[in-house]
């Protein structure tokens, strides 16, 4: 993986960024801000690395247009990267890929995770659980 940054112990640069003196922004002594980054990297790349898969034993139907995931939680993404949303998921029915854009949420509901599914769209109801899997960015 190539994260494009380049570090020295005053400043950051970064592709499309504007030089940033890290002294000014943070009063940490240089060591520690290179620790720092260093710990911001690693959770990057762990975050980018995670990619669960969870099926039919997993999974409930709550209705015709929504799977649940049981006991799981969305794993929030670090800092610099955007938000977890439902483009970091992907659902498979019965073998067949269901494109992000039918997908309409994916929610934290307490233990459990949502996924709506735009079912018009789908042209079909999902009527069991059989079949269907979930990947993405879980904890």
């Amino acid at each position: 993986m190539v994260f494009n940054l380049e570090t020295d112990n005053l400043t950051i640069f970064s592709t499309g960024m504007a030089k940033k003196n890290i002294i000014s922004a943070v009063n940490f002594p240089v060591a520690q801000q290179t620790s720092n980054i260093v710990d911001m990297t690693n959770e990057v790349v762990t975050y980018l690395a995670t990619v669960v898969t969870k099926s039919s034993a997993s999974l409930s139907l709550l209705n015709s247009s929504t799977i649940r995931v049981l006991n799981s939680t969305i794993y929030a993404a670090p800092s610099p990267l955007p938000p977890t949303d439902k483009t970091q998921f992907f659902i498979v029915i019965n073998t067949t890929f269901i494109p992000n854009n039918l997908i309409t949420s994916v929610t934290q509901n307490g233990a459990h995770v949502d996924i709506v599914i735009d079912t018009a769209g789908l042209g079909y109801e999902l009527t069991t659980i059989n079949g269907i899997s979930v990947v993405g960015k879980f904890s």
